[in-house]
């Protein structure tokens, strides 16, 4: 809705939420343009120079009334100094799944009792408005609420004023203390998780203990998530993506060196010595370009189109903007003095454009200046593959200019900022220009420039006159990556060799070859220390005076398939046709077997810890020992790929489940087939979860219509659950409560007791479990207090168990909700989750392995030193 042009402070309207997410948007003239949005995706109250977010959280299917105060809210936040400023409401936009009656605006302040009807919602009495709607402020307002008539003796509520809560509801004065307190707890639309929080937040309230007993604490289920409250909080993550961003560098930190790298969609900051991590989070895509300032106090991130700037020692975000003009960015560098960022990547019709940014003005964003200033901008008719900021040049009459130096096909270009504008001239190369392609380049000093191109060569190019002066030929192969400190060069190269030379390139001082193709090289402050990056995700530290090499990032190469982890093991199979052990306390891997001809799909790992047995596409198991790292046992199962292995009964059964749903149960010692039982109708999802005692588990039945109870002991089923008019994606058991858990086809969580008793239908929101997705599994701890469901999406919905209350005498046909705003996504994958386990030493920790890497170990490394060879030539 456009040119509204309204000028009432608070914005009345009427909404409907039918699912999670929405947004509403509310554009403002101050006189400068100023944005409100509202969501339930936002977490907190906050000011980001675009727009103002306030978090909101209306009850699903329920109408409700939403009163925002804009002008408090804009005092609060600095957009306008004073509330008597004039403030108009120029549109508003409604993004998605919800319904809006009527949107009103007024300078008077309403609430239920006492909003008139000439404003045109069609409200219930007032006794009984409650019952059919909710009020909600999202921001307390500023000033009092105009109350009812009162009789005098009647004592007036004051409505206390919390930054980041609802205003409580104006209640009629005849109500006793305890009806008064329930509708507060009813109305305020605040939730703790569990019945101890909800019990210290009355206590809080009205400073008595227990004051509305249990039936009061069950009347105040909606709820809003309290803040540092989260289910799941990122902790670490094993590997990155280099294969996709392979810009890496150092640290600036003064107490340890930290090297810089992205994962997925996060940014880490690793400590070398310790392997701490520092994560920059706050994408949802795969980062594609970082760069650290030379002083090291800001860092620059890359997505898509979408731009963050750091502050690197604090990690705090500085500001988010969209690169206008961009579709995709693939080069970042800044300033030396970290003023200015320059850009490189593709506009929309495929041409290479290069923007220059002023971060100075970055606190200057606003709605219609969503971006910073741009100091310059222009588009090139060259391809520009590496860019880079140089020192400042030296120029007549004693003044220097900002320099660039971009290279990539057949052309080194040097690009001069002066008075806002780019003065650009291309070097010479004359036989060094046809077919060439030049992939790097880095300033030796404010007057040479060293560029590498994928004929192995390195040119030497001055940058005050901008001709070539020498050409070295370092390689058989291209150069994808160097890096110059003051006493040597560092090349990396696609022939797999990393070399350090002198400046002069005489003769290089260090070769080490690696298994895969190098991507990226750095060196570290004190010039000690080389970083290396490899295009199979292997990320290593060569220490130059002791000549030593340490790992620091492993990877699988594709994608992960299937992990198991016990205790302090942990065992992953990839497409990339390879399985992977892994210590969890060192964060090391162990032992690697490759099997290229037949792909491992599960994995189920011994409680003796000496070995581990997978299943393969050739419908085949083989068990793996780790102390001989040979293969013990070989069975073929069927024709059909092994979809899940489980070991039970103290480890003495083995369950292997094929992808049409046949159980083959195997001695454990022996690896002997015992007993196969087909199924009746294939089943297209596989599920198996058993209870704690392993006596008794749960897989899914014939065409996953139904839910099979078996007995371990006597590999028998004793009970078939049907579930009908779905089908069941996956089972999970609940080990305390003896039930069983089953997520079907419809978005729905149902609920079975032992017996085969429904116990309660729940909606899933946010999920898509349509067949489309066939990846859908559902995870619950061993003590049955939380549950995971991934693989639907790029995230982890997580969700407790405690606080639902499961009805034996419940309907089947009835769908309740779930305590919908504890549930938390947990959403910094960029696919989506493949496996998810809670952590043996903590089940209330879940760990998820989509993005998993593991890489070779250092045994695969060679380095030698020439200045040895040449005193063993001399003995």
């Amino acid at each position: 809705m456009k040119t509204l042009s309204l000028k009432g402070r608070y914005i009345y309207l009427c909404l409907c939420v039918s699912k999670a997410p929405f947004a509403l948007h509310f554009e403002f003239s101050v006189p400068s343009a100023v944005r409100i949005s509202t969501s339930n995706m936002f977490r907190e109250e906050s000011y980001d120079k675009m727009a103002i977010h306030v978090p909101l959280q209306p009850a699903e299917n329920r109408w409700s009334v939403v009163c925002i105060d804009s002008k408090g809210l804009m005092k609060r936040h600095g957009a306008i100094k004073d509330l008597q400023e004039k403030t108009l409401l120029k549109s508003m936009t409604i993004c998605a799944n919800m319904k809006i009656s009527k949107v009103v605006t007024s300078d008077k302040l309403y609430d239920y009792t006492t909003f008139p009807k000439e404003l045109g919602f069609k409200f219930v009495h007032k006794d009984d408005w409650l019952a059919k709607y909710d009020w909600l402020e999202p921001f307390p307002c500023s000033h009092p609420t105009p109350k009812p008539k009162e009789p005098k003796a009647a004592k007036k509520e004051t409505v206390a004023k919390k930054p980041l809560q609802p205003r409580r509801t104006p209640l009629e004065t005849e109500k006793s203390e305890k009806e008064q307190l329930e509708e507060q707890a009813r109305y305020t639309l605040i939730k703790a998780r569990s019945e101890e929080a909800k019990a210290k937040f009355l206590m809080k309230m009205t400073g008595k203990e227990n004051v509305l007993g249990e039936e009061a604490l069950r009347t105040s289920a909606r709820v809003v998530k309290m803040e540092n409250d989260a289910l799941i909080q990122l902790k670490k993550i094993m590997g990155g993506t280099i294969d996709k961003c392979s810009d890496i560098c150092w640290g600036k930190s003064e107490d340890a060196k930290e090297i810089v790298y992205a994962a997925g969609s996060v940014i880490v900051a690793m400590n070398t010595t310790t392997e701490q991590q520092r994560l920059f989070k706050g994408y949802k895509g795969t980062v594609r370009a970082l760069c650290l300032s030379s002083d090291g106090s800001k860092l620059v991130s890359a997505e898509s189109d979408l731009l963050r700037l750091w502050n690197y020692a604090s990690g705090k975000c500085l500001g988010t903007w969209k690169a206008e003009g961009y579709t995709s960015l693939s080069n970042l560098t800044l300033s030396p003095a970290a003023a200015l960022l320059a850009t490189a990547g593709l506009d929309s019709h495929g041409r290479d454009l290069l923007t220059v940014w002023d971060l100075n003005t970055l606190d200057q964003i606003t709605a219609y200046q969503p971006h910073p200033a741009i100091f310059a901008r222009q588009l090139s008719p060259y391809q520009m593959q590496c860019l880079r900021f140089g020192p400042r040049l030296e120029m007549a009459k004693g003044e220097s200019e900002l320099q660039l130096c971009s290279c990539g096909k057949e052309n080194i270009k040097f690009w001069l900022l002066k008075k806002q504008a780019f003065k650009s001239s291309l070097v010479k190369l004359n036989q060094y220009a046809q077919n060439s392609f030049f992939t790097c380049l880095e300033f030796e000093s404010a007057t040479k420039v060293f560029v590498g191109s994928r004929e192995g060569r390195i040119l030497q190019v001055n940058a005050e006159t901008q001709e070539l002066e020498f050409v070295y030929q370092l390689h058989d192969a291209g150069i994808s990556s160097l890096a110059i400190c003051e006493a040597f060069c560092v090349t990396g190269s696609d022939d797999m060799y990393l070399r350090v030379w002198p400046l002069d390139f005489s003769e290089f001082f260090i070769e080490a070859k690696h298994e895969s193709l190098i991507k990226s090289v750095a060196v570290s402050p004190d010039s000690v220390e080389i970083l290396c990056a490899t295009e199979n995700n292997i990320v290593g530290v060569l220490d130059i005076p002791n000549q030593k090499y340490k790992t620091l990032i492993r990877s699988h190469t594709k994608e992960i398939l299937a992990a198991d982890v016990l205790k302090n093991l942990m065992v992953t199979v990839s497409l990339d046709k390879t399985i992977r052990v892994w210590d969890l306390s060192t964060m090391q891997q162990l032992y690697e077997f490759s099997s290229p001809e037949d792909q491992a799909t599960c994995v189920a790992v011994h409680s003796g810890l000496t070995q581990f047995v997978c299943g393969f596409q050739s419908g085949t198991i083989r068990v793996f020992d780790l102390n001989k790292t040979v293969v013990t046992a070989d069975t073929h199962v069927n024709d059909k790929p092994i979809a899940i292995l489980r070991y039970l009964h103290k480890a003495e059964l083995l369950i292997a489940v094929s992808e049409d749903g046949q159980l083959s149960f195997f001695s454990a010692s022996t690896h002997q087939l015992i007993k196969q039982t087909p199924a009746d109708l294939p089943s297209p999802y596989t599920g198996l979860s058993a209870f704690r005692n392993e006596q008794l588990f749960v897989t899914i039945g014939d065409s996953s219509t139904s839910v099979q109870l078996w007995d371990a002991a006597g590999l028998s089923r004793v009970l078939s659950i049907p579930v009908a008019g779905c089908q069941v994606r996956d089972v999970a058991v609940r080990s305390e409560g003896t039930q069983v858990l089953a997520v079907t086809s419809d978005s729905q969580l149902r609920v079975f007791s032992i017996d085969g008793k429904p116990l309660g239908k729940f909606s899933l929101p946010s999920t898509d479990l349509s067949p489309l997705r066939k990846n859908v599994h559902l995870l619950v701890t061993q003590n049955g207090k939380y549950a995971s469901l991934y693989g639907f999406s790029n995230g982890i919905l997580q969700f407790p168990l405690q606080g639902i209350a499961f009805d034996a005498s419940a309907s089947m046909g009835q769908t309740q909700q779930l305590p919908g705003l504890e549930i938390e996504e947990y959403t910094y994958h960029t696919s989506p989750v493949n496996v998810a386990l809670f952590h043996p030493e903590d089940p209330a920790v879940s760990v998820s392995y989509t993005h998993l890497r593991a890489h070779e170990t250092s045994l695969h490394l060679v380095c030698r030193l020439l200045l040895e060879k040449k005193k063993k030539k001399k003995k």
